[in-house]
């Protein structure tokens, strides 16, 4: 079917609509109209055409294999101009046909003088109605792009085909990926390769700029989406375009394209500066795009040269929010990581201004795909101190490279140099490594420092101590239990009491009893006073649970 000309298409419709039902049919192609449709995997155009902000005229099936076989909820039923419409504007969004070939006499379409008697009053008629035949000989024709088209000509042809108004429901933008792309990629299959991979790679782009336009205009509230569901619904089209990206990138013949189709190069180049940097706040993340293209297809020294001069000029440009600076800062890093220099962007890091880790993260993960575990420890390292004065709490991504490198590389000093440098947000994970190496006597005294009661932890996270080393529990009960009594407060007291428990248990298990009762009777002669703690530790003298 999509082999079809747009003869055959012709033929096909005058086979089934008359003329007048055509005619009618363009006209509800015209602003007072408006005509929506999505396709299915059976070949089957679902639609309805309806008044601008009015009442549905018609809901169609539109059989595109068989004519006949198609139906309309309006009183005709079959081959109505409603029909005629969905029919009509498949054919010019879809295929980039152009209408007025199929209703203009003698037009491209019929090959032949065979139909222009059967369209001798076509012309008198479109003149007449809403869109005058002045208009249409005004309006533009969108070429579909051959192999020697440029990047311009294909963008202009992914707007004729994909324009922000067509997405007009929640189904058309939940399908977004698969129409777009399965709509254009078939352009480009016949191409060579190298230049079918980076036309591909530009409708990737564009479904990216389309999501970026739904969402400046709005179109979350008209769905009767909330911010988290259209987050959601973006994050699921965003993941499949980026991994087709990557798929690309990963398969793409670099020096081909390089060599034969260097001006399409430097239009992506191009088109990357124009979008890849918004002002602001973006569900579609083009740091990495824009990452993922330059060090996958377009980076060579010339080309290099001149981004880093621009980004350059663009950051140093007044009134930048604070999130576009980090942006074009990341970027200009980018240039540095690749040529090795990582003291240059280094020093670039430290003017991140916004949870500058976020935006090296990239690196980061790069370097441990890479194994450059030195490359890595410097990076964690240097990063710390930014990341203590400058940005806030690390994510936990950032300790999770660092486990990744410990277990590849002799970074032991460093890491714990760094955790303690980090605390207290450094906390957990600083503890989960000294309990996996039994360094119990630290993971004690931390508590100790830091305040933490063993009432504040669940008991299993301790556990191994109390099995191997229960004795260096002793000192963290003692001080746990003299730090809430020093609160005089019932509450307080009950929680003392709850650990003195505890420590009777601890000593039971150590065979010092003796000593668990010398410290009872301490404490409630130091305590003798406190007339709520009494009462509480009665329990323990009676010899409760």
């Amino acid at each position: 079917m999509h082999n079809r000309n747009i003869k055959e298409w012709t033929r096909r419709l005058y086979s089934y609509f008359t003329l007048p039902t055509l005619q009618q049919g363009w006209r509800l192609l015209q602003p007072d109209h408006v005509v929506e449709y999505g396709i299915d995997d059976t070949e089957i155009v679902e639609g309805a055409v309806r008044r601008e902000g009015g009442s549905i005229l018609g809901v169609v099936t539109l059989n595109l294999e068989q004519l006949p076989a198609s139906h309309c909820t309006c009183s005709k039923g079959k081959a109505c101009e409603h029909l005629a419409a969905v029919a009509l504007a498949y054919l010019d969004m879809e295929r980039g046909f152009d209408i007025r070939d199929i209703l203009k006499p003698g037009g491209n379409a019929w090959g032949s003088s065979s139909g222009m008697s059967r369209l001798s009053e076509a012309e008198t008629v479109v003149s007449n109605g809403k869109a005058s035949k002045a208009g249409l000989a005004a309006a533009p024709k969108i070429q579909v792009p051959g192999s020697a088209s440029s990047v311009e000509d294909w963008h202009r042809f992914f707007q004729h085909r994909f324009p922000l108004e067509r997405i007009t429901s929640s189904r058309s933008l939940e399908t977004l990926y698969d129409t777009v792309y399965g709509g254009l990629s078939p352009t480009g299959a016949a191409w060579p390769p190298a230049l079918k991979s980076l036309y591909e790679i530009h409708i990737l782009l564009f479904l990216f700029k389309l999501l970026d336009d739904l969402s400046e205009a709005g179109y979350q509230y008209a769905y009767g989406y909330d911010y988290y569901g259209m987050q959601q619904v973006y994050a699921q089209i965003v993941g499949q375009g980026y991994d087709r990206l990557l798929y690309l990138l990963s398969g793409v013949h670099r020096e081909e394209v390089r060599r034969n189709y260097s001006e399409r190069l430097q239009a992506t180049a191009d088109y990357l500066a124009q979008h890849a940097f918004p002002s602001s706040s973006s569900f579609i993340p083009w740091l990495s795009v824009y990452m993922s293209l330059w060090k996958g297809l377009l980076l060579d020294e010339l080309s290099a040269d001149r981004e880093k001069a621009r980004l350059s000029r663009a950051s140093r440009q007044e009134g930048l929010s604070q999130t576009l600076f980090d942006h074009l800062m990341a970027a200009r890093i980018l240039f540095d990581v690749e040529a090795g220099e990582d003291e240059a962007a280094l020093h670039k890091a430290g003017q991140l201004k916004l949870r500058g880790h976020i935006r090296l993260a990239p690196f980061l993960h790069s370097f441990e795909h890479k194994k450059q575990w030195d490359r890595l420890q410097l990076w964690l390292e240097r990063l710390a101190p930014l990341i203590q004065k400058k940005w806030g709490q690390p994510d936990p991504g950032y300790y999770e490279l660092w486990e990744e490198l410990l277990d590849h590389h002799p970074a032991e000093k460093s890491w714990e140099s760094v955790m303690i440098q980090l605390l207290p947000p450094s906390f957990p994970y600083y503890l989960d490594r000294l309990m996996k190496q039994e360094r119990f006597r630290e993971w004690v005294d931390l508590h100790l420092t830091f305040g933490y009661t063993p009432l504040d932890v669940r008991v299993s996270d301790y556990k191994p101590i109390e099995l191997k080393q229960k004795h260096l529990l002793l000192p963290w009960f003692h001080h746990s239990i003299e730090r809430l009594i020093a609160e005089k407060n019932r509450d307080a007291y009950k929680r003392a009491v709850r650990l003195m428990k505890k420590l009777r248990t601890t000593y039971g298990k150590l065979k010092q009893q003796e000593r668990w009762e010398l410290y009872l009777k301490h404490t409630s002669s130091k305590y003798s006073r406190l007339r709520a703690l009494q009462e509480e530790m009665g329990q323990l003298r009676k010899g409760e649970a």
